[in-house]
């Protein structure tokens, strides 16, 4: 009997082994073929891998994470890429249960593997998939100098609620680690929570970690904060340093237009805008026009007239770009009446901007200075009415290119002529050719030349036996387009 027994075991031995053996191969098989895949270069081709890796379960998983080694001490690229690219995978919407469970077994290859780089791979893994059990586990890192990296991007990552008090105490420890990155994650999320302990970390810390303590006050609504920023800057001479002083008490100001003070936001950008003179500072003294006219309108008109009489071309084009974005009967009128004062370069770029603004209240105007004696002011006034009055500035034009021979004259009449002239209009444009000068007569044949109306080919023939060059000239090679 007892032989009997002895047998059938040894018969079920026999049975079970081989299944289990070949199971047992055939998950070997899988994981090698997954890795032999590593990496994807196509997105279905990476959904197919990860199902697979999905597939394998927690077993086949382990003995990917097994295979990684310290670098240089083996080849473990196609674990690596398996491995990484899970992570990424299951941080998609709709993975969230994978997720759970590949977040639980990186936590424990983190805390079971003693190599520091490799402990540090697992950790990483946790920025795309981590949840409060992977805050808990990164926040016991945060004092190790080697880990505290890619501990605070798990807890950044994840954003749980409280650990920006977590993080305030470990910046407020005489031996924090990572004090700039701390302070980095504090400044996007809770930085009043920690005002303090940031301003210390400003004193004695080296450039980075004092770049990262003003970025992070510029975005609290502490007074303390504000006078080291502004301090900051006076030591910079407002001008660029490698602490991002001018940038930081930028972003303060506009917080605190958010947060409705606008008086704080105005001291800023004045401020800015009048102390960051130099030639390597005009983005600062820009941006702070540009945030001082977003966030107040036309009340930054004192500022803006400054601006519009900046000899530095690219300050003065700025605002008028700022300028024109200000909406309204009333801001057209304050810039009408400010274009005497202005200096001549400083009238032409004022009198374009009216005319990209397109507002008629403008036109009058710009007929005005479409005859006065300085050539930019005309030759803008005449692209500027072409934009506001469209055909209706046809008769204005025509007399500005009639009063005024010069070349350049004659081209900026020309073109806003072309760009409103329609078929209603060039009967006007038609009848000032026999009484103006030769070079506009010239001129306006080729506009004439545009419209295509057959109706304006005997006269336009009549020219082509002028004695005058430039209209036999222009006569000719207009008589194509009239000839349909």
């Amino acid at each position: 009997m007892n032989i009997r027994k002895i047998n059938i075991i040894a018969l079920l031995f026999l049975i079970v082994s081989p299944s289990y053996s070949q199971g047992n191969r055939t998950l070997e098989t899988r994981v090698a073929d997954l890795l032999a895949r590593m990496p994807v270069y196509n997105r279905n081709e990476l959904v197919r891998q990860m199902d697979e890796m999905t597939l394998i379960g927690t077993t086949g998983r382990n003995m990917i994470c097994d295979m990684i080694v310290t670098p240089g001490s083996g080849d473990d690229t196609g674990a690596r890429f398996a491995i990484e690219s899970y992570s990424r995978y299951l941080s998609e919407f709709g993975k969230a249960t994978e997720a759970g469970i590949w977040e639980t077994e990186c936590i424990n290859y983190t805390r079971n593997r003693e190599d520091i780089e490799v402990k540090s791979f697992f950790l990483r893994q946790l920025v795309y998939i981590g949840t409060k059990s992977s805050s808990e586990l990164a926040a016991g890192y945060l004092k190790d100098s080697r880990l505290c990296a890619p501990a605070l991007a798990v807890i950044g990552a994840a954003r749980v609620r409280g650990y920006d008090k977590v993080l305030a105490e470990e910046l407020d420890k005489d031996n924090v680690q990572c004090a700039a990155g701390i302070m980095n994650i504090l400044g996007t999320w809770n930085p009043d929570i920690a005002t303090d302990a940031i301003i210390r970390q400003y004193g004695k810390g080296d450039t980075d970690t004092r770049a990262a303590a003003l970025r992070a006050l510029s975005h609290s609504s502490d007074n303390n904060a504000l006078k080291v920023l502004k301090s900051a800057a006076t030591d910079a001479g407002y001008g660029w340093e490698p602490t991002g002083a001018i940038t930081s008490l930028l972003t303060f100001a506009e917080e605190a237009g958010d947060r409705g003070d606008l008086a704080t936001l105005r001291d800023i950008c004045v401020a800015v805008s009048r102390k960051a003179v130099t030639e390597s500072s005009i983005q600062y003294r820009t941006a702070a026009l540009a945030i001082l006219v977003e966030y107040t309108g036309l009340e930054s008109i004192e500022m803006l007239t400054e601006a519009f009489k900046s000899p530095d071309i690219r300050y003065r084009i700025a605002a008028m770009g700022f300028a024109r974005d200000i909406p309204g009967n009333v801001a057209t009128r304050k810039y009408i009446s400010l274009i005497e004062s202005l200096p001549v370069e400083s009238q032409a770029d004022l009198i374009r901007m009216l005319g990209d603004r397109g507002d008629p209240l403008a036109s009058e105007a710009i007929v005005d200075h479409l005859f006065r004696s300085v050539d930019q002011v005309r030759i803008a006034a005449a692209m500027a009415l072409a934009s506001l009055d469209g055909k209706q500035a046809v008769p204005h034009l025509v007399d500005y290119l009639r009063s005024f021979p010069s070349i350049e004259d004659q081209q900026a009449g020309m073109i806003a002529l072309s760009t409103v002239a329609d078929s209603n209009s060039r009967i006007l444009i038609s009848k000032a050719i026999e009484d103006s000068p030769n070079i506009t007569r010239a001129n306006l044949i080729s506009v004439l030349a545009i419209g295509g109306e057959n109706r304006y080919f005997d006269q336009v023939v009549f020219y082509c036996r002028s004695e005058f060059p430039d209209v036999r000239q222009s006569a000719f090679e207009a008589l194509p387009a009239l000839a349909g």
